[in-house]
């Protein structure tokens, strides 16, 4: 406890030097109100440009996942053993109806 008291002691200057700019910030708030939403708004729209960009750039990133996902698959589609254009699966068998099992 004694180090937190001589900590306190020797940022009395500090202390001081906090008091006085405080002082200084109200009577200037005081003096000049239209500050504050001034204040408020520089730092409100850097922000708000922030969450924008992120929230775009999300929505960026998965229209181009999709579409690499839509060439992975016609890119597939394309190099298929069975490749017709009616967009209807293929059999992988030659006779669906008439497995051969080996007994």
């Amino acid at each position: 406890m004694m180090m937190f008291k001589h900590k306190l002691m020797a940022n009395d200057s500090a202390g001081q030097a906090f008091k006085a700019s405080r002082e200084q910030f109200t009577t200037l708030v005081q003096e000049h109100p239209w500050l504050i939403p001034a204040t408020v708004a520089l730092e409100v729209l850097p922000a708000t440009a922030m969450i924008h960009g992120y929230w775009k750039l999300r929505q960026l990133k998965k229209q181009l996942q999709i579409e690499k996902e839509h060439t992975k698959q016609r890119q597939l589609e394309r190099f298929a053993p069975n490749h017709r254009h009616d967009g209807r699966p293929q059999l992988l068998a030659d006779h669906p109806h008439h497995p051969h099992f080996n007994h």
